[in-house]
């Protein structure tokens, strides 16, 4: 009997040899039995050619490995089940890392990371929770940092959600201290430019208006939404910068 089905099927996909389970039937519960699924491995699908071009073919092998459990009220029951694979299983930790289909994030971790993305935490940040969590639980790493971001990565909708509280942020800079900004946006609507002052800035340009301007290199991408950022800096009597917008 088995309490956490997930927490089950990882820990019997990580021993003797390491493979990965997929669920690939559900089935509703009836007056007399309780809901079923079937978790089969992760290579169960027939091969078949995925670039005919180059012959390939893909590491599904129709191996035959599948469990069949019922729910029932202490947890989850194996009722058959077929244990043995058509295929060699990944041995080493290392070498089940580099392969995507072995790579998985513990089960129990999908709630906080989730809490951890509306919370504004980057994919980063989300990875090195996790991975502080899993040396208190003493629970192997088993994904990489790539998992966290593509599963945690802001989706377009959050991205364009961000881009409104700052725009909503520089209007009330404008009309509560009178910080000017304008907005450049491309042709599907997207913020392309933004150029913003900060408080202060034109007194300080008066002081200095006939001082050269320093821009830094915008060459480099800086966040995840590929948006550049750069300083315009006057050079004061004092031979000091002072940034202005």
């Amino acid at each position: 009997m088995f309490p956490d089905l997930n927490e089950w099927a990882l820990d019997l996909a990580t021993g003797g040899g390491r493979f990965n389970l997929v669920r690939s039937s559900t089935y509703t519960p009836t007056s007399r039995k309780g809901k079923q699924r079937v978790l089969s491995c992760y290579r169960a699908i027939k091969a078949k050619l995925t670039n005919e071009k180059r012959n390939t073919i893909t590491q599904r092998c129709n191996c035959p490995y599948s469990i069949r459990l019922e729910e029932c009220i202490e947890g989850w029951a194996v009722v058959t089940g077929y244990f043995a694979h058509n295929h060699d299983l990944v041995e080493s930790h290392s070498a089940s890392l580099a392969e995507s289909t072995l790579r998985q994030i513990p089960f129990e971790f999908n709630t906080l990371g989730f809490e951890l993305k509306r919370a504004g935490l980057t994919a980063s940040k989300i990875n090195q929770v996790f991975i502080s969590k899993a040396h208190e639980k003493h629970l192997p790493i088993t994904w990489s940092y790539q998992d966290v971001y593509n599963k945690f990565q802001p989706s377009v909708e959050e991205r364009g959600f961000d881009a409104t509280n700052f725009v909503s942020y520089l209007q009330e800079q404008l009309s509560t201290k009178g910080l000017y900004f304008a907005i450049q946006t491309a042709e599907d609507s997207s913020m392309s430019k933004v150029f913003w002052t900060l408080t202060d800035s034109f007194e300080r340009w008066v002081e200095n208006s006939e001082a050269n301007i320093v821009v830094f290199d915008t060459t480099h991408g800086t966040n995840k939404y590929t948006l550049k950022f750069t300083a315009f800096c006057p050079v004061n009597k004092h031979g000091n910068t002072q940034v202005l917008a």
